[in-house]
C-alpha cells in the first residue's frame, strides 16, 4: 500500500492531499487508517511532508494535508560542518 501511495504522490508532485483523499483516490477498498497509516510510515522514512495547510475532513474535522517531500537547503553552518567532516575523515 505504501507503494501505491507514494507511486500517486510522485505522480502529482506539486498537489496537496489529506489522507481521506488518498483513501478514495488510490485505496478505495481499504479502511481509512490504513492510508493514514502509509501516510505516516512514508513521512516518517522522509518521502512525504506535511503541509501547513488544512482542509475539513470526512467527519467535518479539520485535517492536515501531505505532500512529496521537496529536497532540504542547507544552511552555510550545515554547509561548513558538513565539509569539516570530509576533511576530518580524509
Amino acid at each position: 500500500q505504501e507503494q501505491r501511495v507514494l507511486a500517486f504522490f510522485q505522480d502529482h508532485p506539486d498537489a496537496l492531499y489529506a489522507p481521506h483523499q488518498i483513501q478514495q483516490l488510490v485505496m478505495p477498498e481499504a479502511p481509512l487508517t490504513s492510508a493514514r497509516r502509509a501516510i505516516t510510515n512514508l513521512t516518517d522514512d522522509g518521502r512525504l511532508e506535511k503541509a501547513t495547510g488544512q482542509i475539513e475532513g470526512t467527519y467535518g474535522h479539520d485535517v492536515y494535508l501531505w505532500r512529496l517531500s521537496r529536497p532540504r537547503t542547507l544552511s552555510r553552518i550545515e554547509i561548513v560542518r558538513a565539509q569539516q567532516e570530509r576533511r576530518r575523515r580524509k
